[in-house]
């Protein structure tokens, strides 16, 4: 059903408009109970339907797959264990999809600079890393658009874990 939703506030967004969706199940049902089974099985399920996301983005979307928080869910006990998050990205002019683990308010600076807001306190942005907008010399968000950000609990690499599960 929430994907469902997400979908069509996608069709239904305007120039300049975010559209949001936390798939807060990720957390809540797998990443905190370290249900590692059952994660995997979330996680194929939501691939299954992220083509029809992508299908719907047009030019000058940008959509977002992260987390709110780091939590890998073969760590021991419930509390989150990364301070970063892992970034997919997709959109027509988008040229890097994979941007890594970055810190959560540069997810926040990255949504803010598409849309052509100033900067914030906080954060980095990596929106130069990843499009290519045609730009007519104006930081304007006309004709821009952020068609989502989708918020799952990742299971990044577990690389990190080897240094005592702290980056």
């Amino acid at each position: 059903a929430l994907f469902d939703r997400t979908l069509d506030a996608m069709v239904d967004a305007k120039d300049g408009d975010f559209v949001f969706a936390n798939f807060v199940e990720f957390d809540s049902l797998y990443g905190h109970l370290r249900d590692v089974p059952g994660y995997a099985k979330a996680l194929e399920q939501f691939d299954t339907r992220l083509p029809e996301a992508l299908e719907r983005l047009r030019d000058g979307d940008l959509l977002i797959i992260t987390a709110d928080h780091g939590n890998d869910p073969t760590w021991t006990g419930s509390d989150h264990t990364r301070e970063q998050v892992p970034v997919l990205c997709a959109g027509p002019a988008v040229t890097d999809r994979n941007i890594g683990t970055v810190g959560f308010a540069d997810v926040g600076e990255t949504l803010a600079a598409h849309l052509g807001l100033s900067p914030g306190a906080h954060g980095k942005a990596f929106y130069d890393r990843l499009e290519r907008f045609p730009e007519a010399g104006t930081s304007s968000a006309s004709g821009r658009r952020c068609a989502a950000a989708l918020e799952l609990e990742p299971v990044a690499d577990l690389s990190p874990l080897e240094e005592k599960g702290r980056l």
